[in-house]
């Protein structure tokens, strides 16, 4: 999966959640990312934080507040 264009506000955290939940490797979404390894770290942060996602056995899963956040706006 490669975004054409990274949107640094909402979209770059649902388009995280979504592919950390979909199981890819967060080496690659710095690469989506063109290299920001700090706006990866701060988005994950803040999906935690807000409980939209969380990592109880290694895998991470979008809560169902999560959801509705991403449901809200359409990626």
């Amino acid at each position: 999966m490669r975004f054409e264009r990274i949107v640094y506000h909402q979209n770059g955290g649902k388009m995280i959640a979504h592919v950390l939940h979909n199981g890819i490797n967060e080496s690659e979404i710095v690469d989506l990312f063109h290299g920001d390894k700090q706006l990866v770290e701060i988005w994950k942060g803040f999906l935690i934080h807000n409980h939209w996602m969380t990592q109880p056995d290694g895998k991470w899963i979008v809560t169902a507040k999560g959801e509705e956040w991403i449901g809200k706006y359409s990626l």
